[in-house]
């Protein structure tokens, strides 16, 4: 702020920053009460610093005797925050930059400038939050411009081209709906004319990707969140109660963990509970895989799908297990 400016000012010039940068108009007087400026004089010339030297375009209305903040500038304004928030900043970043590998550059240089405006103690917290928030998943690589093309198609509502690597697909146009991650991969939720239901979409599968229009924008079934906690999957036209008979060890901590929103816990003994939830017919092979994952101590009950489902699993891989690959090594130079 140079050297002219003294501690005084630099509080005032903050308060009316802050003011315009979290309100879309200020009123007047308003504004002056908030900057602490003795005089009106005084609030005039620390506006006129701001437009100077700091480029920060602010626009008097006279009707209505309001201020509006059209361009920043230069300014950087400082806010209070709490141990807690920093904290749970630090932990976002640490988490960000694991699941967006491409990110994570970027999120030490954002963590390096907010830590040299941080009290010492606090930036040193922050940290210790962010070493200790390991994710023990490992994520497939993305394609920057695929991803952040389909997070602005969400925002916008706007159709994409997209070409999959998976065979016969050609080209699809698709509605997106959200993106999500779940078991080591980012996946698309959208729909096109074939599925209008919704589809599930690998995005280490999409090779190249357009943005098409709105037009034809298809809108989601659900205005919430389409997906959710762990069994994720599009609505579907049919839903079904699906029960799941959990054995221990894994019994005594399956109520730590939201599985789905519409879970409901049953304590069948000591030892055994009866998980039961309702998702759509999409979702059923997302639950069974997750039992095999869990295999043997989650069996599941019902719907009759998910258990024949899961007897397809098992039996597919008791096929693999007793096919003879011949020699592995030659199998892998083959490959190479």
């Amino acid at each position: 702020m140079g050297k002219s400016t003294s501690s005084a000012r630099a509080v005032r010039l903050n308060n009316i920053m802050r003011q315009l940068l979290f309100h879309r108009e200020v009123d007047g007087d308003a504004l002056l009460t908030t900057s602490c400026a003795n005089t009106r004089r005084t609030f005039e010339r620390d506006l006129q610093f701001l437009r100077t030297e700091h480029g920060a375009d602010i626009v008097y209305d006279p009707w209505r005797k309001s201020y509006r903040l059209e361009n920043r500038g230069s300014f950087v304004p400082t806010f209070p925050v709490s141990e807690r928030e920093v904290m749970g900043l630090m932990a976002g970043i640490k988490m960000a930059s694991h699941a967006l590998p491409y990110l994570k550059d970027e999120m030490a240089s954002l963590w390096s400038r907010i830590k040299a405006v941080l009290p010492e103690e606090l930036g040193q917290k922050g940290e210790a939050m962010g070493d200790a928030s390991v994710w023990a998943l490992p994520v497939t690589s993305l394609d920057p411009r695929i991803f952040e093309s389909l997070v602005d198609s969400i925002r916008t509502k706007s159709t994409v081209r997209l070409v999959c690597s998976t065979a016969g697909t050609g080209d699809l146009i698709v509605s997106p709906w959200e993106l999500f991650f779940q078991g080591d991969y980012w996946y698309l939720w959208g729909s096109h004319d074939d599925r209008p239901e919704g589809y599930t979409y690998p995005l280490h599968e999409i090779k190249s990707l357009i943005v098409w229009d709105r037009d034809n924008y298809a809108i989601p079934p659900d205005a919430g969140n389409l997906c959710s906690a762990c069994w994720t999957g599009p609505p579907g036209t049919i839903q079904h109660e699906v029960s799941i008979l959990v054995l221990p060890p894994l019994s005594s901590v399956i109520d730590a963990t939201l599985w789905h929103p519409t879970q409901r816990i049953t304590r069948l003994s000591r030892d055994a509970v009866l998980l039961e939830v309702t998702v759509g017919s999409n979702a059923l092979d997302t639950v069974a895989r997750w039992i095999m994952a869990r295999a043997p101590l989650a069996v599941p009950q019902s719907p009759e799908r998910l258990v024949n489902n899961v007897e397809r699993m098992l039996c597919g891989l008791r096929r693999n297990m007793d096919r003879d690959y011949g020699d592995l090594t030659d199998l892998g130079e083959a490959g190479d």
